[in-house]
C-alpha cells in the first residue's frame, strides 16, 4: 500500500531529524574531549548539556543553559541511574556477595550546580557498590538556589532510590544463568517508560517530551536456553515507533538479556504493534519480574540507522509494564 502525501513529509522531516544534524550533535556530545566524556556515563544534557557532569572534585558541574529563569523553576530535579556504559538502570545487579559495580546517579532539571550525598556519606556522581545481600541505595541531591533580578527560589532536595541485587554463587564464585527469581512471565506486555537520546536538544526538552508506550509479547521457557518475543516502542510526542525480535537468555537471577533482530523504525502502522519502516535499528532489551508476578521492569537501548545506512541516534531508558490478561 502506498504512503499519503502526510506520510512522506512525516518521514522526510524524520529522516532530516536523525541524519546529519543529529549526528552531528551525537558526535560532538561523545567526542567532546576524553576527560568530558569519560567523565559521567551518558551526560544526561545530551548534545545540548543541561545536564550534571562530574568535576574534578568529585561534585557536579553545572553544563550550559539558555531557558530563562521561569523556566528552570519549571523544569523538575529528577535523578536517572545509568551504569559505566551510560545504560539507564532500574535495577542494581551484584553478581556474587563481595562483588563491586558502579552505579552513577545522573541529575537533570532544577538549577545547577548540584550537591549530592548517598546514604553511605559519599557525593561524587558515581558510587561504587560493594555488597554482601541486598538492599536498597538512595541519593539526596540538592539544586541551586535562584535569584535573577525579581525572581528567586530556594534551592530544591528531592531523594532517589534504587534496589541492588546481590544473587547466590556457586562455590566456584560464578552467578550461574538461568531461570531464577528475576524470571519473567510468558505473556503480552504493555507500559510505559522514559529515556534519553544523543540528539535531545536540552535536559529541560527531554524531561519534558521523552516519554514512551511500549507493547512485549515474551516467550520464556525456563527448560530452554534460548529465550524469545516481539519488543515495539512508540515515542510519545513523535511519530515514531520501533519493532524487532528478541532473541536472548536468562541472566545470573533469571533476568531476561536479548538482542533486537530483524527490528526495524518508522511510522506507526495501523494495526497493533505494526509500523510503516524507514530505518533499520539494532540494540538490546531487559526483563526481569518484580515482587507483581504480573509486572515486569527492565531498560533498553538501541541505535538507529537511516535508509542510507548512515547514523541516526542512540537512546536508552527504562521501563515497567503488565502483563495482559
Amino acid at each position: 500500500m502506498g504512503c499519503s502525501k502526510l506520510e512522506v513529509w512525516i518521514v522526510a522531516a524524520i529522516a532530516g531529524c536523525l541524519g546529519s544534524g543529529c549526528a552531528e550533535d551525537a558526535g560532538a556530545r561523545r567526542c567532546e574531549g576524553d576527560r568530558a566524556c569519560d567523565a559521567l556515563p551518558g551526560d544526561a544534557g545530551g548534545a545540548g548539556g543541561a545536564g550534571g557532569r562530574v568535576g574534578e572534585s568529585g561534585g557536579v558541574d553545572a553544563g550550559s543553559t539558555d531557558a530563562a529563569p521561569d523556566d528552570l523553576d519549571d523544569i523538575a530535579l529528577s535523578v536517572r541511574f545509568e551504569d559505566t556504559d551510560g545504560m539507564a538502570l532500574d535495577v542494581v545487579t551484584v553478581a556474587c556477595a563481595g562483588d563491586c559495580v558502579d552505579v552513577a546517579a545522573v541529575v537533570r532539571g532544577g538549577n545547577p550546580p548540584y550537591t549530592l550525598e548517598w546514604d553511605d556519606g559519599s557525593s561524587a556522581a558515581i558510587r561504587r557498590v560493594c555488597a554482601d545481600e541486598s538492599h536498597e541505595l538512595s541519593v539526596r541531591v540538592t539544586d541551586t538556589a535562584l535569584q535573577v533580578e525579581e525572581f528567586s527560589r530556594e534551592a530544591r532536595t528531592i531523594t532517589a532510590s534504587i534496589a541492588a541485587r546481590v544473587f547466590e554463587c556457586s562455590d566456584a564464585g560464578a552467578c550461574e544463568p538461568g531461570p531464577g527469581s528475576d524470571t519473567p512471565l510468558s505473556g503480552r506486555y504493555e507500559g510505559t517508560g522514559t529515556y534519553v537520546c544523543d540528539n535531545d536538544m536540552s535536559a529541560e526538552s527531554a524531561l519534558l517530551i521523552n516519554h514512551l508506550a511500549l507493547a512485549l509479547d515474551l516467550n520464556i521457557d525456563e527448560n530452554r536456553e534460548e529465550q524469545g518475543g516481539q519488543a515495539y516502542i512508540q515515542w510519545g510526542l513523535v511519530l515514531i515507533a520501533g519493532l524487532g525480535e528478541l532473541s536472548g537468555s536468562l541472566e545470573c537471577g533469571g533476568a531476561l538479556k536479548a538482542s533486537l533482530v530483524d527490528a526495524l523504525w518508522g511510522l506507526p502502522g495501523p494495526e497493533p504493534m505494526t509500523l510503516i519502516p524507514t530505518g533499520t535499528v539494532t540494540g538490546e532489551f531487559t526483563a526481569r519480574a518484580s515482587d507483581d508476578p504480573e509486572v515486569i521492569t527492565g531498560s533498553w537501548v538501541w541505535m538507529s540507522m537511516l535508509p542510507t545506512g548512515q547514523y541516526g541516534n542512540t537512546c536508552n531508558g527504562t521501563y515497567e509494564a503488565r502483563r495482559m490478561p
